[in-house]
């Protein structure tokens, strides 16, 4: 579920009645984790999107656009997610001494944090949605 921060005058999500603080649920019947998922499955050009309205009623709007028009929708901030994975991998976590300063912290650059914990899975034992399974190493 990603939030509605604000609607563009005139735009495809104005005429449809869209409002901010709208929840965005689902688009063509896959749900929304993160503002990822929605840039991802609104790249489509009939969509088909389930919202949750400030009110609490629940809205399906369906729509087409033409040469990826945009819908004028702008959504809330995302909030950075830490992982706890402690993956020997880690890109974020797993820097040799010496590559920052004392007492840095490591940078979170365009969303290596959200990629990582794609990669492993939240540390749940199940895939996220759409991506293929885990493969047992025996």
């Amino acid at each position: 579920m990603v939030k509605v921060s604000r609607i563009d005058p005139n735009s495809i999500a104005e005429e449809l009645g869209i409002q901010p603080g709208s929840e965005l649920l689902t688009v063509n019947g896959r749900p929304l984790g993160d503002f990822l998922d929605w840039e991802f499955l609104t790249a489509d050009e009939e969509l088909v999107i389930e919202a949750r309205q400030p009110d609490g009623e629940q809205v399906i709007y369906e729509l087409e656009r033409l040469d990826g028009e945009p819908l004028g929708i702008s959504l809330e901030p995302p909030a950075v997610r830490r992982c706890a994975n402690r993956c020997e991998f880690c890109f974020i976590e797993g820097l040799p001494p010496g590559l920052r300063k004392p007492g840095g912290r490591p940078s979170m650059k365009q969303n290596s944090h959200r990629l990582a914990q794609r990669l492993t899975a939240g540390g749940s034992s199940e895939m996220p949605s759409g991506s293929p399974s885990r493969r047992s190493s025996s």
